[in-house]
């Protein structure tokens, strides 16, 4: 097996020295209050820091905002009136944005959170568009793809995001430049995910890893020297794709293994005594093996930020 497109890996002084993102009016976003070393409130919004005045809640905690107006030294926000609950009112959500709720709309914007977005009726409006030519069941890893490339600073070049997307879903028409613009971007703010993406050849297989860090410092565009995951695709000949993403943690690691063919994922159980015995030998400890039956289209629908998940109300300047 060899690595294949190698050289496109992320050079320095190919980031962008700052790019903090534009808010504007009517988007919708996480946020966190919190209480700085002088006691006033400090709220966390799109991977900067604000001091915040007017109708705060008591304490700290994670929401959501809706952008109200946009200044250069003042930022108003309103958060949605929902309760603090994973089970937010997506009516609600729909009902800030200007948006009729259906099936489309529902699958943009649960891809749009995945990736901690913030969400807009233009942005939506113009992602259920682009998918308009495409079968009903391709839509939502095309989506995926298209949130993932959303929160990298690439999204404003359309070149760059259309060689992309080719890539991430193995287009016919996919070429390295894809690979090497997803190899040479950065996310847009701190706390997301970092994906470098090497080729796979052996034989009649072929497939990709994806090395995955986390993102810390905007202006030093510094990521984790501890590997977060590791992804590995195989497209085989004889089990069709196979998925394996290893989750570490200090020594430890943790595997999960999606295939849509069953009896890989037998053979794959069976082996978890022995994998155990290898790791251990080379100085890993493998904590747990889990399985799934399920068709993955693209890393994208494996990449998720942290983020806050839920609502609360707020209505405050930043």
């Amino acid at each position: 097996m060899y690595l294949n497109f190698v050289p496109i890996l992320p050079v320095p002084g190919c980031a962008p020295q700052e790019n903090p993102p534009v808010l504007q009016p009517g988007q919708v976003l996480p946020a966190q209050l919190t209480t700085g070393a002088n006691g006033n409130p400090w709220l966390h919004l799109a991977g900067h820091t604000y001091t915040a005045s007017g109708e705060t809640p008591t304490g700290s905690g994670r929401f959501w905002v809706q952008v109200q107006t946009v200044e250069p030294n003042k930022i108003q926000v309103k958060l949605l009136p929902s309760g603090c609950k994973p089970d937010f009112d997506i009516k609600l959500l729909f009902e800030s944005l200007g948006l009729q709720p259906n099936n489309e709309t529902k699958s943009v914007v649960q891809q749009l959170l995945r990736q901690r977005l913030p969400l807009s009726r233009e942005l939506i409006q113009q992602f259920v568009s682009s998918a308009k030519d495409m079968p009903a069941e391709d839509r939502p890893v095309f989506w995926a793809c298209r949130a993932f490339l959303q929160s990298l600073t690439l999204k404003d070049e359309p070149e760059k995001v259309d060689a992309a997307l080719k890539y991430l879903l193995r287009r016919p028409e996919g070429a390295p430049e894809g690979q090497k613009a997803i190899n040479q971007t950065w996310p847009l703010y701190p706390d997301q995910e970092v994906v470098r993406v090497l080729t796979l050849q052996t034989g009649q297989n072929e497939g990709e890893a994806f090395i995955i860090s986390r993102y810390r410092d905007q202006k030093g565009q510094s990521e984790d020297k501890q590997l977060q995951s590791l992804v590995i695709r195989l497209s085989t000949t004889v089990w069709g794709q196979v998925w394996i993403q290893l989750s570490i943690q200090g020594r430890n690691l943790a595997a999960n293994i999606v295939a849509e063919d069953s009896s890989f994922l037998s053979l794959a159980q069976a082996a978890e005594a022995e994998l155990k015995n290898r790791f251990q030998a080379i100085g890993w400890e493998l904590k747990a093996l889990t399985t799934a039956k399920q068709k993955i289209g693209s890393i994208a629908e494996l990449v998720e930020p942290r983020g806050p998940e839920n609502y609360r109300s707020l209505d405050t300047l930043v």
